[in-house]
């Protein structure tokens, strides 16, 4: 598959790097259905570029790809599989409890809420995480906006869809208010999503 070829293109030539991304991805086209595993092949893309521009010549930040690729799949860490990204430094797992939202929080306060309340503070933490959550913000409306361009659209057709750009919009709306410091790499992403929810999209 191109978009596969595409990130390991993009990634270190450090057969250690190149091994662990493959193993992350051969493990989530084993248990992903096709469409969660192209979605997620295009998020991953887009993660790669980013932590290519972010990371040290000599140190690849592959946890970050790994977890990008691991998130979608069900309780990942306690699978024996998982044991081959287990580290010292235990980045993966770390990676993906730092983007994990607590199931708590959605079940008393909602899913757009307890996505507001896990970004700004994870902004103020880890600004590299956060620009990675907002790239799988960005895909969710790139996905809907390309299926209004299909259906030859400006307006979301159907329910869950416009419920995901209020929420969305809601978070974005939550994260300006905020005045987070943003990097120059999430303040592009996130200037990304305003002019999807402002100019691509009516609601």
């Amino acid at each position: 598959m191109q978009l596969e070829k595409s990130i390991i293109e993009q990634l270190p030539q450090i057969p250690y790097v190149i091994d662990q991304v493959g193993e992350a991805l051969k493990w989530a086209k084993e248990v992903l259905d096709e469409g969660e595993y192209n979605r997620m092949l295009k998020i991953a893309y887009d993660v790669t570029e980013f932590t290519k521009s972010i990371s040290d010549p000599n140190f690849f930040k592959t946890h970050y790809v790994i977890a990008t690729i691991l998130s979608g799949i069900e309780n990942a860490k306690s699978d024996e599989r998982f044991v081959k990204f287990d580290s010292a430094s235990k980045a993966v797992e770390k990676t993906l409890d730092l983007i994990a939202i607590d199931p708590k929080n959605i079940e008393e306060k909602g899913c757009f809420k307890s996505i507001m309340m896990h970004l700004i503070p994870l902004a103020k933490e880890n600004m590299e995480l956060f620009t990675v959550e907002l790239i799988n913000i960005k895909h969710v409306l790139t996905d809907i906006l390309e299926g209004t361009k299909k259906a030859n659209v400006k307006s979301p057709i159907t329910a869950a869809n416009y419920i995901s750009i209020l929420g969305y919009a809601l978070v974005i709306a939550n994260i300006r208010m905020a005045n987070l410091k943003m990097t120059n790499e999430a303040y592009k992403i996130y200037n990304e999503i305003s002019v999807i929810l402002n100019n691509e999209l009516n609601y």
